[in-house]
């Protein structure tokens, strides 16, 4: 009862109040004010219910991509502990220890540790002689494994600190290879290639590690702060037991951020659109506060001059300037006119000078008044005749290609006139005006001998052109002709003067408006179709790729049963294919949100060794499908670059990506160099070579160099354009090197900081660096 007192209340002081301001302004303010309210508490509200499940979430997927790595690199273990132990060229040379043969065992181990970034390989001839002992730094302190060794087997072994998992297999000449990795050193490596932000721990009877230094697994179970999850894993023949911990502390701290950035622009949105809303309340009532001042000297005090000091206020959105106000206005002044008419109709006649000038204000306002050029051409030759009682008028406009004036629109006392073109090299009054650019009068024509007759108009007897210039171009003329010789006097010729400046001012605008609303209904037919065929890529692809992805994973997991291998292939075909276009549409969404400029770069110090580092470690997976050999040259004192760390790895990966699917077989290099300003990053391939006709296209979204065997991967050729538009969003620049037989290479350039100009000088200075440096290696 009372809260329904107090809002009648409420309703009954907004209806008291009085005058447009306190009528406006304030009701907009209230809503503002609840506004923010009501976002405020629904921020509030809506984090505290989804923060765990949001980690609940987060830590599920974690876990999932932690076990199927882990399981992923213990078949990687064994396979090439099997492998090793099956080559032909190893079992040969493990008979006998001879120089030739140690370099075969350790070439072949050396190649086996690159490809499957292995932490430990050892081989063993049959007499249990060490042949090859290749350990990682932090696991130097490593002896032999053989007594560890079982024939075939895959198992956990605790040695020192460390905690590793190797694979041994057995040579048909009694050898023994042991393959290993160390799960310390491969969590970690786990956590940076999935970009995870959990902590994980292993723990095998009692021993465990985590890829948090001093934090046990003990302490990261019982810790409140990290919200976590177990999970038991069989590695080989034994069980483990995997924990994932997401730290509490750091989400409440991002939601705290959250709530004090939420607060805080709500509250500068809410100030600004006060302030906002307090300007356009202020503009639009000045201009009727001024009328309402006029109206009133009018009614009190005949004063038909009020209007003369009015003019319109450049306040906020220009208000009171060609909108209803200014109509209002333009009505308002009208009908003074009409009443000042009338008004001095009573004293007596109205001096013609003032009679020309107010036609002539009228004839311009009229012309003036619409932006359509047939009718801004038929106002303004009507009305000069009409008003003035001229023989004829007409409008010429010049046509600058074809060298000629073309009568566009003319009124006359004859019933019909020919459309008439004279070039610009005929001697008529029209030409000779255009020419020199200045009103011409010809009081007798029949004294003249520049006077072009017309059959139609045989009486003629005095011709006065004015050039139509605006912005010092001639754009037509202005033709005035009268049946009475002497027809223009000087005060005439002064008001047609300017009249006819008036006209061009008019005819200027509406050819204007004419091109933009052309080009404007062309570009918005344009991004019509754009947004038409986004939108259908975005409702009608992502969500059936997603129903075919999840259900594709359900099956593969064998919700609806055991599959044999032909349905398991053609499953994971359907999931392959499935992720893909469900990548192409997200690259595609990503390209428009670039083009439209709705991306924003999250500026910070960034290492680029270290983004070159992960995004080598992204492609991984494809580099290790071809023989392809990756070369990386990065000076030690790289700096670092102002830039969005995350964009960058992206732009990054798309080169590698680009150089991997291009490059058959061969080598990959990753370059890197900088100067006092810029940081530059090259990315070199053996692969295909792109044709100079191509070149200009390549950075173009849908658009790949011409050759057939590009074209058959399936791509639309977003990768590039999408790093094109990083690069350049960073102030940098990115262009392509090809030539015949000699693969490509893609280098890009950053600004060390955002006070860089954006200029390009250095890139040809790094250019000849690459190209000396490469001729002195050759």
């Amino acid at each position: 009862m009372g809260l329904k007192k107090r809002l009648l209340g409420l309703f009954g002081l907004v209806w008291s109040l009085q005058g447009l301001r306190a009528k406006v302004l304030w009701p907009i303010l209230g809503l503002m004010a609840a506004s923010l309210l009501i976002s405020i508490g629904a921020f509030v509200g809506g984090t505290v219910l989804t923060r765990n499940r949001l980690l609940e979430q987060r830590l599920e997927q974690d876990t999932a991509r932690t076990v199927q790595a882990l399981t992923s690199r213990a078949d990687i273990v064994r396979a090439s502990a099997n492998a090793m132990a099956a080559h032909s060229g190893i079992q040969q040379a493990l008979q006998q220890k001879t120089e030739a043969n140690l370099a075969l065992v350790d070439s072949q181990a050396v190649i086996v540790r690159n490809r499957f970034d292995l932490d430990l390989i050892q081989i063993y001839d049959h007499q249990g002689n060490a042949w090859v002992n290749l350990v990682t730094a932090e696991l130097f302190r490593i002896s032999s494994l053989l007594p560890e060794a079982r024939e075939d087997s895959l198992r956990l072994i605790a040695v020192n600190s460390h905690l590793l998992l190797i694979g041994c297999s057995r040579t048909a000449g009694g050898g023994t290879v042991i393959t290993g990795i160390d799960l310390g050193s491969e969590l970690k490596r786990i956590t940076r290639g999935e970009n995870m932000g959990a902590v994980i721990g292993l723990r095998w009877g009692t021993k465990d590690v985590t890829t948090e230094f001093g934090l046990s697994f003990t302490d990261l179970e019982r810790s409140p702060d990290y919200f976590t999850r177990q999970v038991p894993l069989s590695l080989g023949s034994e069980e483990v037991v995997l924990i994932l911990g997401h730290s509490t502390r750091a989400i409440n701290r991002v939601m705290q951020t959250g709530l004090e950035m939420v607060i805080l622009a709500s509250v500068l949105t809410t100030g600004l659109l006060v302030i906002l809303a307090g300007r356009l309340v202020q503009s639009l009532l000045h201009p009727l506060g001024d009328l309402a001042r006029a109206s009133q000297r009018v009614a009190m005090e005949h004063d038909f001059d009020a209007l003369d000091t009015y003019t319109p206020r450049g306040g906020l959105l220009r208000i009171g300037q060609n909108d209803e106000i200014g109509q209002l206005e333009t009505a308002f002044r009208q009908m003074l006119e009409e009443l000042e008419s009338l008004y001095r109709d009573l004293e007596g006649k109205v001096q013609e000078r003032t009679r020309q000038i107010i036609i002539a204000a009228e004839i311009a306002r009229a012309t003036m008044s619409t932006l359509d050029l047939d009718q801004v051409l038929r106002t303004a030759v009507e009305q000069i005749r009409s008003r003035f009682g001229y023989y004829f008028v007409g409008v010429f406009i010049l046509d600058m290609e074809r060298e000629e004036v073309v009568l566009r629109q003319a009124s006359g006392a004859v019933p019909e006139i020919p459309p008439i073109v004279l070039p610009l090299s005929q001697r008529a009054l029209i030409t000779t005006a255009i020419r020199q650019r200045e009103p011409l009068v010809v009081q007798d024509v029949r004294k003249s001998s520049t006077y072009l007759p017309l059959a139609v108009l045989p009486d003629t007897l005095s011709e006065a052109v004015f050039p139509l210039m605006y912005a010092g171009t001639v754009i037509g003329a202005l033709d005035i002709q009268s049946a009475q010789p002497d027809a223009f006097s000087p005060e005439m010729v002064e008001t047609l003067t300017t009249l006819a400046a008036q006209v061009a001012i008019a005819v200027q605008n509406a050819l204007v408006y004419h091109r933009q609303r052309e080009l404007t209904n062309r570009l918005a037919e344009l991004d019509h179709l754009k947004m038409q065929l986004l939108n259908t890529i975005n409702h009608e692809l992502r969500m059936p790729l997603n129903a075919i992805i999840g259900f594709s994973q359900l099956l593969l997991k064998g919700v609806e049963g055991e599959l044999n291998e032909a349905q398991r292939f053609a499953l994971n075909t359907i999931h392959r294919e499935g992720r893909h276009l469900l990548e192409m549409v997200e690259r595609i969404m990503e390209i428009s949100h670039l083009e439209a400029g709705r991306v924003s770069l999250d500026l910070r110090p960034t290492d680029l060794h270290q983004e070159i580092l992960m995004a080598v470690a992204a492609i991984q997976e494809e580099l290790e499908k071809k023989p392809l050999r990756l070369e990386l040259d990065i000076p030690p004192d790289l700096p670092l670059v102002m830039a969005d760390a995350d964009r960058v790895r992206q732009a990054l990966y798309h080169l590698l990506s680009n150089a991997v699917k291009f490059t058959p077989r061969g080598r990959i290099a990753i370059r890197a160099a900088h100067s006092a300003q810029w940081v530059m990053v090259s990315v070199e391939d053996t692969g295909i070579s792109i044709p100079p006709e191509d070149m200009e296209k390549l950075f173009q979204p849908f658009s790949q160099a011409g050759l057939s065997s590009i074209h058959s991967l399936g791509e639309l050729g977003l990768g590039l354009s999408m790093a094109r538009y990083i690069i350049e969003l960073h102030g940098g620049h990115i262009w392509v090197e090809s030539h015949p037989d000699s693969g490509s290479t893609f280098s890009f350039t950053l600004p060390l900081n955002a006070h860089t100009p954006r200029v390009t000088p250095q890139m040809v200075e790094f250019s000849r660096i690459f190209q000396r440096n490469e001729e002195a290696k050759r």
